[in-house]
């Protein structure tokens, strides 16, 4: 089986594209437009239709994510109160609970089905969050729609042909085929912030969905475009690093756990740079090839945590990343990636700072390590920003006093 690489669509879709591993170097990532022709290329060579094989791009416009439902035209761009203004809320709203769906770090998640809540075969969906957590709030914005027994503005609807979509839309920008069943497929185009999807079985369309990428988030519009899998690994998780939600992180581990390894295997982290949105990958080296030298060096115990801290006393956040305790004493160790003007940057230096602390009134990372049950020795460290490194200026060895009950320094 030829080993690819999967670009990943966080919670959204997906599709495949094949490439070379990137290195962990802190740099944005990207797909080349040659890679996404071959990879619809060998989707629909290997598939159970070949219609899209001579079909020719056709250019999307904004009327691609409208349609018209008794009499009126809605939008992805549209508002919850569109709906109700024109149609009021659909039967057995109230019933099933006003169209609840969900609360998470998103926001709180309603729908509205139209005819009816209740209805299977709808004939569509609006599925809206609200980041307040309030259903029809000020700041709720359409998730995504989802058509069934409407048909989308070129006039293709659930119960067509894989052709009509050719026919209709020429070549897609993505296919992805399901992993567990073949015959289960999304045929992806886009337009610049939008996405419509086509959810085929064999080749019927079973569902059209549409989705405002910038609105759903700038961040997780960027790591569609970049998250990139081989075909050992998937998702573990996908997380954002703070409250605020300035960085994100998707998780990537191995389908199966290498002998003598961590499941997990690297991370993408997502961030706003002002008004532009970058990215960068880390890696860790495996256990069985790597040493306590190596880079990002994993000991026992670890569980990856990231978080947002200033370590360089500079007002903005680094991120740190827990890398687990070594030695019998359980030293917990740390990388760090410092914020600077052209991006985060990796500083191999923190990794020599054991059971780091921030000591914020002198400006100083902390490190502590235990020589014995009756001594210890704590060092200070200063982050020099020309060589990117952290330097140890002072380092005091202390021992248990028995006769004041406190450490004495030497």
């Amino acid at each position: 089986m030829k080993r690819v690489k999967y670009l990943v669509v966080l919670s959204l879709l997906a599709f495949v594209t094949g490439c070379q591993k990137q290195s962990s170097v802190a740099q944005p990532v990207s797909q080349e437009n040659d890679e996404v022709e071959q990879v619809i290329e060998e989707a629909v060579n290997e598939g159970s239709s070949d219609v899209f094989a001579e079909s020719e791009k056709i250019e999307l416009s904004e009327q691609d994510f409208s349609f018209e439902y008794a009499g009126n035209t809605f939008s992805i761009s549209g508002s919850w109160s569109d709906y109700v203004d024109a149609l009021g809320y659909p039967d057995e709203y109230e019933q099933n609970n006003y169209g609840y769906v969900s609360t998470n770090s998103d926001g709180y998640y309603w729908e509205m089905v139209y005819p009816s809540q209740s209805e299977f075969e709808y004939g569509f969906k609006v599925v809206f969050v609200s980041p307040s957590l309030e259903r029809e709030g000020a700041d709720t914005y359409i998730g995504h729609i989802s058509l069934k027994q409407v048909e989308t503005f070129r006039g293709v609807k659930a119960g067509d042909s894989v052709s009509d979509i050719a026919e209709s839309y020429g070549k897609p920008d993505s296919i992805t085929v399901d992993e567990a069943n073949a015959e289960w497929s999304d045929i992806t185009y886009a337009y610049l912030n939008y996405s419509l999807v086509f959810a085929v079985s064999g080749d019927k369309v079973t569902d059209i969905r549409m989705y405002d990428l910038n609105k759903t988030n700038e961040l997780m519009k960027f790591a569609i475009k970049s998250v990139q899998l081989f075909d050992d690994e998937e998702i573990e998780s996908e997380e954002w690093v703070d409250d605020e939600k300035r960085c994100y992180r998707v998780r990537i581990c191995y389908k199966e756990q290498p002998e003598g390894e961590y499941k997990h295997s690297r991370d993408y982290f997502f961030y706003m740079d002002g008004d532009d949105i970058k990215s960068f990958e880390v890696d860790y080296p495996h256990l069985n090839d790597g040493d306590w030298e190596s880079d990002r060096y994993v000991g026992y115990a670890c569980d990856f945590n990231a978080k947002l801290e200033d370590v360089t006393f500079d007002g903005k956040d680094d991120i740190v990343i827990f890398l687990g305790q070594q030695g019998s004493r359980g030293v917990m160790y740390n990388c760090a990636y410092i914020y600077t003007d052209t991006g985060f940057v990796y500083c191999r230096s923190f990794e020599d700072i054991p059971n780091y602390d921030i000591d914020t009134e002198n400006m100083l990372i902390t490190g502590r390590i235990t020589s014995s049950a009756a001594s210890y020795s704590a060092m200070q460290y200063s982050y020099d920003a020309s060589e990117n490194r952290f330097v140890e200026i002072n380092c005091t060895d202390y021992e248990y006093d028995q006769a004041s009950g406190e450490y004495i320094a030497k």
